[in-house]
């Protein structure tokens, strides 16, 4: 890739997924190279092998990944493993020429080494802040312990040495002030919009609905925090409890519980009306979405949900799709009116809701109206985007492309004013 003095390079690393499977990070890239920024990312291939390539003008860097864990030991060495080689990606591109600021996307938080020696070089480090990765440990394993204790100082460590914090939302912002120490200016919250144009509703499929009447769609990754299971209990509670029958249940994703939702689903006895599809193209997914009658949401409460944001959730609302789910805070900051909330906070719950909204198709549509309008005017990535090019322009002192909107000088998402929770709902 050709480098200019005059324009600002950054390097974004990415350890947990592939940047062509991560829609935020990939968008955020899009963004800094049409505000005039050249881009690397260094993430994990998607596959087996080392490359290095250019994507419509930003180079990737990917390495070979260690084996998917199973095990803490597992995630020791597929951390050290990643920690060691996106090192060396990131030496080779400061050898190439000069970089001026690096952002990191967690999880995990381990690359405060490298921010306190940036620092010391006088590069910014940024860091793009996905999950609470005490909380997401709590969650999956049920406890806190000594592996908590030391996620906490990692992240601890990883605040002391950002020059800046994304968060993606109100409460992941306040958590990076107040468990950070950091000033109120250098967190800026940039939220997870869909990008209203490709993600909208298209022509149905009815075939996808086989012989039901009704589609219901959950996507996303299957990590134990994420409520799957919750889901499924859920399908069983409306199939056998409350004999409801016409709703055909599709799983879009996959995760490292996926195998175990597969036997869980047969055990439940309710094969029948649930259908795991994997990772799937775009077009496809986007097709499920299309057909759907509603979107499910099953994260359940917690420490760490709580103060989510889900990918999913949004992304229904862009498809015009009324959305089932626990009622959470940041859940209910973003939906809105377009949800209909379980407020039990259990399986059972879910089920009663989607049941109550399969046979009110004209509530249905106006909550899926209200979620869309939601999504085009407020949520989306166009108007996330100005707040984060924006903050790398002063960051960098860089006067940029005029492709972003002007409006996005005014870094208006770091107001504290405008971030209280309340904002959108």
């Amino acid at each position: 890739m050709t480098r200019s003095n005059s324009q600002p390079h950054v390097v974004i690393l990415l350890e947990n997924l592939p940047v062509s499977r991560d829609r935020r990070v990939w968008r955020e890239a899009e963004a800094l190279r049409d505000a005039g920024f050249l881009v690397t990312t260094i993430c994990p291939a998607d596959g087996n092998r080392r490359s290095v390539e250019v994507v419509d003008g930003i180079e990737v860097r990917s390495f070979k990944p260690a084996p998917e864990p199973s095990t803490a030991a597992g995630f020791v060495r597929e951390y050290g493993t990643a920690f060691v080689r996106m090192s060396a990606e990131l030496l080779q591109v400061m050898r190439a020429g000069p970089i001026h600021a690096v952002q990191a996307c967690n999880p995990p938080d381990i690359f405060f080494p490298l921010a306190a020696l940036l620092k010391l070089r006088g590069i910014p480090f940024v860091f793009d802040q996905h999950d609470l990765t005490p909380e997401l440990y709590e969650t999956r394993f049920g406890r806190k312990g000594l592996t908590y204790w030391v996620l906490q100082k990692c992240e601890r460590l990883t605040y002391l040495f950002s020059a800046r914090v994304v968060s993606t939302n109100a409460s992941y912002r306040s958590v990076a002030i107040s468990r950070g120490s950091l000033k109120p200016e250098n967190v800026v919250v940039v939220r997870n919009g869909p990008e209203p144009v490709s993600m909208q509703a298209g022509p149905a499929n009815a075939a996808l609905k086989g012989k039901f009447a009704h589609l219901v769609v959950w996507m996303g990754n299957m990590g134990p925090q994420d409520g799957v299971d919750q889901a499924l209990e859920a399908v069983r509670y409306l199939v056998h409890d409350l004999g409801r029958t016409d709703c055909r249940f599709v799983f879009i994703g996959k995760g490292d519980v996926l195998d175990d939702l597969r036997s869980m689903s047969f055990g439940l006895g309710i094969d029948e009306w649930v259908h795991f599809t994997g990772w799937i193209p775009d077009a496809e997914a986007f097709l499920y979405l299309s057909t759907a009658t509603l979107g499910l949401s099953a994260d359940p409460p917690g420490p760490l949900n709580d103060k989510s944001t889900m990918n999913k959730t949004l992304e229904y609302m862009s498809f015009g799709l009324a959305v089932v789910a626990h009622d959470l805070t940041e859940t209910r900051a973003s939906a809105g009116d377009s949800a209909l909330y379980a407020d039990t906070g259990d399986p059972a719950g879910l089920a009663r809701a989607v049941y109550q909204l399969l046979d009110e198709p004209e509530r249905r549509e106006a909550m899926g109206r209200i979620g869309r309008q939601r999504i085009v005017e407020r949520l989306s990535w166009p108007h996330q985007r100005q707040g984060y090019v924006a903050m790398y322009k002063r960051l960098l002192a860089f006067k940029g492309s005029d492709r972003i909107q002007a409006g996005a000088e005014t870094e208006s998402t770091n107001r504290p004013s405008q971030e209280r929770q309340p904002e959108l709902t």
